[in-house]
């Protein structure tokens, strides 16, 4: 019997060598979510907190946006200038048909502007990308010099091994030794969120 932390590393690595986190791959995936389930939201508890978080003036954009139910909600309820950026079309044009602004990218890195947003979000992303200190060095880039990050994971579940989109597992040890990476020691607070089907780690760092 293979133990499972030996599998799961195994499954880290193909998947980081074979990363199925394709255009082509999501854009299948939201078809099929918008067939079976229009309005469904996978972390509605993660996505609430989110939005409470947030003042009505601020400009935010959503890396990994999918068909922009998060960033629909921040706009319904704060009334924010929001903007999505998701690698698949599908979920884009999905964006688009909520009225709102949004961009199909693969990310990193992200191709707008420095300093522009007030936040920058990553929900549900972080564990799909080759390289997420690019992507958080992104997101340092894109908001003002006051400006939050918001960083959503599961923490310490939805393994590798299981789960072949997925590349990294988080938890709290390992997102402080990503920030440390690119010299971010300190206004980091975290926030363990329960959903119907698993904990999430939610991450807040104040620049």
């Amino acid at each position: 019997m293979i133990p499972f932390k030996i599998k799961n590393l195994f499954c880290s690595y193909r998947n980081y060598l074979f990363n199925i986190n394709t255009n082509n791959f999501w854009n299948r995936k939201y078809v099929l979510e918008k067939n079976n389930s229009e309005n469904t939201v996978a972390y509605p508890h993660t996505f609430r907190r989110i939005t409470e978080l947030l003042d009505s003036k601020m400009k935010v954009i959503d890396l990994g946006c999918g068909r922009g139910q998060l960033i629909e909600m921040i706009k319904e309820s704060r009334g924010c200038d929001v903007f999505g950026v998701d690698i698949s079309d599908v979920a884009i044009k999905a964006v688009k048909e909520r009225g709102l602004n949004g961009l199909a990218l693969r990310i990193p890195p992200v191709s707008i502007g420095s300093h522009i947003f007030d936040v920058a979000i990553a929900s549900e992303i972080l564990e799909h990308i080759k390289n997420p200190i690019a992507l958080i060095k992104e997101m340092v880039r894109i908001v003002k010099p006051d400006g939050l990050l918001i960083i959503a994971v599961p923490n310490n579940w939805l393994y590798p091994y299981g789960n072949r989109d997925h590349l990294w597992v988080f938890n709290e040890e390992k997102m402080i030794r990503l920030f440390k990476k690119i010299n971010i020691n300190q206004n980091i607070i975290f926030e363990r969120i329960k959903e119907q089907n698993g904990e999430q780690l939610l991450v807040l760092v104040k620049l």
